[in-house]
C-alpha cells in the first residue's frame, strides 16, 4: 500500500488531477450553497438583492 501511495506521488498528472478535482468540487460546493441560501430567503420572504 505504501509502496502504491509513493508511485501516485510520484506521478505528476495525478496530482495535477485530484487539484482540479479538488477545485472543481470547492466551485461546486459554493454554487449549491450560494443556491441554497437564496432559495431560504426566498422562502421566508427576505429581499436582499
Amino acid at each position: 500500500m505504501r509502496q502504491l501511495w509513493n508511485e501516485f506521488l510520484e506521478n505528476p498528472i495525478w496530482l495535477g488531477l485530484l487539484a482540479i478535482t479538488a477545485i472543481g468540487v470547492l466551485i461546486m460546493a459554493s454554487y449549491v450553497c450560494d443556491a441554497a441560501w437564496r432559495i431560504w430567503h426566498r422562502m421566508l420572504g427576505i429581499r436582499d438583492d
